[in-house]
């Protein structure tokens, strides 16, 4: 008898979490955007691969894409194949401008699923998304080295300036000492 009531009390309990959490909850609750429920239902369910990507899911459609990246990642180090991971998180790395991870990702991506084998379609999206990252980081390095160049020119403005200034100051004549006109000295 108390065998069988622990086994419908375990029997309800697992039936509760899987109405309350785990991957499908958290999927449909961020459907009904119930965002701060479907965390808690992401991080309820059991499985590591699964609670990652549903985490990824809750926080990337939540709007928080350094939190996606960050629980991409993290699943990536309990799954570091898994192409679902590696595709949200090279494209939110792509998104929060972080070019040499979205880069390492997509290269990662595109070499894992030339690996298995993967339809044409996914390995389309993927090269098209490694490209994407390494064209980002390109503007990136040419961002940086064009406000290098701007620097250089503004420092250069700011020395001639000075120079100039000082140039002018040598050759212009000295103030008369004293009055300036006659009338002064007169009274």
């Amino acid at each position: 008898m108390i065998v069988a009531v622990g086994a419908l009390l375990l029997v309800a309990a697992a039936g509760k979490q899987a109405q309350d959490g785990g991957f499908d909850a958290a999927v449909r609750l961020v459907g009904e955007a119930q965002f701060s429920r479907a965390f808690a239902a992401a991080e309820a369910e059991t499985d590591p691969l699964r609670r990652a990507q549903a985490k990824v899911h809750v926080l990337h459609h939540g709007g928080n894409l350094r939190g996606a990246l960050a629980a991409a990642l993290e699943g990536l180090e309990t799954a570091p194949q898994d192409a679902w991971l590696l595709e949200q998180a090279a494209f939110v790395a792509v998104s929060v401008h972080e070019g040499p991870l979205a880069l390492d990702l997509g290269r990662k991506l595109v070499a894992e699923l030339e690996r298995t084998g993967s339809d044409g379609a996914a390995l389309v999206r993927a090269r098209g998304l490694r490209d994407e990252a390494e064209s980002a980081l390109a503007r990136s390095e040419e961002r940086r080295s064009a406000l290098g160049r701007a620097r250089v020119v503004a420092l250069a403005l700011v020395l001639a300036s000075l120079l100039a200034i000082a140039a002018l100051m040598r050759t212009r004549p000295s103030p008369p000492v004293g009055p300036r006109n006659e009338a002064a000295r007169v009274s």
